[in-house]
């Protein structure tokens, strides 16, 4: 079985949601301060 499939896949998926979570924060920062003016 190939390393790849467990270490490189894992450390993609986590870089993955990693940048989700960054432009999620980013999004609703944008909103809320488009709302507060």
């Amino acid at each position: 079985m190939p390393d790849w499939s467990t270490k490189r896949g894992h450390n993609l998926t986590l870089r993955v949601t990693k940048r989700h979570a960054a432009e999620a924060k980013l999004t609703v920062r944008y909103r809320r301060a488009r709302i507060g003016r």
